[in-house]
């Protein structure tokens, strides 16, 4: 935790020591409103909706048959803990419910929060793959993209064998039960998982429309295929796990990326305001409706 609070510290000082911080207030300030309400009501409805989809199919995946009702509750439940841990690990909260509540064994929970963020991050790369076909760039940067998002492909590919390595050299219990469901699992899993993974693509592209429809409200009319290219990577340095709320990551991400399309205090500012409407709303309605799950009876899943 102070490792996290020092990193985050860190890097929103060097940000703000190259970007006056008067200078991204001004640019806050005179986002449009309308453009901010409808970025605010999509990350709601992706937080919410979108996102208990997926959860529900990345269930389905693993031999799980949670219903949608239920994994809308534990999504719902969860949205604090997932909006403001790091590096996606409030996902895990997720697992926790319905083994709690729904009476979810534990080992196959935690493989399909596993089975999500695997969908999440090669979502963000897949996008960033179709943005470089798009956008006119150095053959090498495009290489590097394709090779980046094959990498991560072939890695889940691998991942019978690769999970429990890694179990091994940790003392993580939730990588050993999620292991033991891996190795649990029975064939057609891949198959399964196509709903997952469709339902994790819209969640993801529709992240990067928010950040977008933000950029708009600044008085951006960026073209699509750069915003395919370089968003996604700025939302993928926000889950890498050094700082709280992507806090730093995120807005050094913005400058080095976006620099070249924006000025360097209305991409903070696009940042800042990425992280108010997808992260800080959503966890507010999580901590307002949190009780909707705890005043609800335990149950057993099915």
């Amino acid at each position: 935790m102070l490792a996290t609070v020092g990193v985050t510290t860190a890097l929103l000082a060097f940000v703000f020591w190259r970007v006056p911080v008067a200078e991204v207030r001004n640019a806050v300030l005179r986002a449009e409103g309308e453009g901010l309400a409808m970025a605010a009501s999509l990350a709601l409805v992706l937080n919410i909706f979108v996102s208990a989809y997926a959860f529900q199919q990345s269930n389905q995946a693993v031999g799980v048959a949670l219903h949608f009702s239920r994994a809308l509750r534990a999504t719902v439940a969860n949205l604090t803990l997932h909006n403001l841990l790091p590096a996606g690990s409030g996902n895990f909260g997720r697992a926790a419910i319905v083994h709690r509540h729904f009476g979810v064994a534990l080992a196959p929970a935690l493989l399909a929060v596993v089975l999500l963020l695997w969908l999440k991050l090669a979502s963000l790369l897949l996008l960033t793959v179709l943005g470089s076909s798009l956008t006119p760039i150095e053959p090498s940067v495009r290489l590097a993209v394709i090779v980046l998002a094959l990498g991560w492909l072939l890695l889940g590919g691998f991942a019978r064998m690769l999970l429990p390595a890694i179990a091994r050299r940790s003392s993580s219990r939730k990588l050993t039960h999620a292991t033991d469901a891996l190795n649990a699992l029975p064939a057609g899993t891949a198959r399964r998982a196509i709903p997952a993974a469709f339902g994790t693509l819209i969640l993801i592209a529709g992240e990067v429309a928010v950040f977008y429809v933000v950029l708009r409200a600044l008085g951006h009319d960026t073209s699509l295929g750069l915003v395919l290219l370089r968003v996604p990577l700025v939302l993928l340095a926000a889950k890498v796990p050094l700082t709280a709320l992507g806090l730093g990551s995120r807005e050094v991400a913005s400058v080095a990326l976006l620099g070249s399309l924006l000025s360097a205090h209305d991409a903070v500012a696009a940042s800042l305001l990425m992280m108010a409407v997808s992260q800080l709303l959503p966890a507010a309605v999580g901590a307002a409706f949190a009780h909707w799950l705890m005043r609800t009876p335990t149950r057993t899943a099915g």
